[in-house]
This record gives structure tokens, sequence and C-alpha cells, in this order.
């Protein structure tokens, strides 16, 4: 080898192997991260319907009033039912 090559090949080496030191610690914080986020998540709020369940951001309010809604119906319906058994 002259002494340029050796240089070159030297420097090859050093960038090599720092290289690999920089990528294995990256990744190492990516997968950290990752891990993180996976325990993180928002458990699914539990609807009564799947198409409660794809109701728009900020229209949520309409949820409340359906479920309001079927909460009255029920319970005139009860009244009514009760009212025709007791005549």
């Amino acid at each position: 080898f002259s002494a340029i090559e050796d240089q070159q090949l030297s420097g090859a080496i050093m960038w090599i192997v720092g290289s690999q030191m920089f990528i294995m610690v990256a990744l190492f914080i990516l997968a950290r991260l990752f891990q993180r986020s996976d325990k993180d998540k928002a458990t699914p709020h539990e609807w009564d319907s799947s198409e409660e369940a794809m109701i728009a951001p900020g229209l949520e309010h309409r949820v409340v009033q359906n479920r309001w809604h079927k909460v009255t119906e029920r319970s005139t319906s009860r009244t009514t039912s009760d009212l025709s058994q007791s005549t």
C-alpha cells in the first residue's frame, strides 16, 4: 500500500464504524419512541352502535341528543303500555 491508499483505507474504516454507531443509536431511540406510542394509545370509547362510532368530530352532541331521544321514547312507550294494561 502506498501512504495515500493507507490513509484512504483507514478513513473508510473510521467512517463505517462511526456511522454504524450513529445508526444503532438512532434506531434504538426510534424503537423506544414507537414502543411508548403503542402504550399511550387511546382506548376506543364503547359506543352503543357502529353508527355512533363514525360521528364526525365536533358533532358528538348529536350522539347525546340521539341517546336522549331513545330514553324518552322508551319511557313514553312504557307509560303508554302501562296505561293500556291498567284499563
